[in-house]
């Protein structure tokens, strides 16, 4: 089976939204990875090497306040929902993980840190999607936002990659 390149180690980021995502869970792969590998095998490979490889990893928290309120099912069924709708496929493939989200948050007082369970969805741009950079980038800012306003976060915080090195952080509220 072919490898997909991307970071899902742990990250921090800085700004005015300070915060950092540690994985502890198991990465759960969703969608059709046969039918994706198969597409992918059929390929020349050195076409393949010619493409940016550009994922879209999402880390999000499941609090609302200080209280727990969302799970990674309601977190995938979001996802799902809205790649179905994006590239028209049901089985847009991703893969999720929880973990431990620790932010300042955008309503936090000054120096307080709130940590709370979370998780982060790793979305590629897949060459059988034919899903051109921009568009890719314009689909997960809204992914992203719906996430925000279903999950009433403040902020949701988007690692870009491309060949599994972060080039971008994104941070989108609802």
């Amino acid at each position: 089976m072919p490898a997909i390149i991307a970071n899902l180690g742990p990250v921090s980021w800085g700004g005015p939204y300070p915060g950092a995502f540690r994985p502890y869970g198991k990465l759960q792969y969703h969608g059709n990875p046969e039918q994706l590998f198969r597409e992918l095998r059929q390929q020349n490979p050195a076409q393949r090497s010619r493409r940016v490889s550009a994922g879209a990893r999402i880390i999000v928290g499941f609090n609302v306040g200080k209280k727990p309120r969302w799970s990674m099912d309601d977190l995938i069924k979001i996802v799902r929902e809205v790649r179905i709708r994006q590239v028209g496929q049901p089985d847009a493939t991703f893969v999720a993980q929880t973990g431990m989200y620790t932010h300042h948050g955008v309503t936090a007082k000054k120096g307080v840190v709130v940590t709370e369970d979370g998780a982060q969805v790793l979305i590629k741009n897949l060459p059988h999607l034919n899903t051109d950079e921009s568009e890719f980038q314009e689909q997960m800012i809204e992914l992203t936002e719906i996430i925000a306003t279903k999950l009433k976060q403040e902020i949701v915080i988007v690692d870009y990659q491309e060949r599994g090195i972060s080039v971008e952080e994104w941070v989108v509220s609802p």
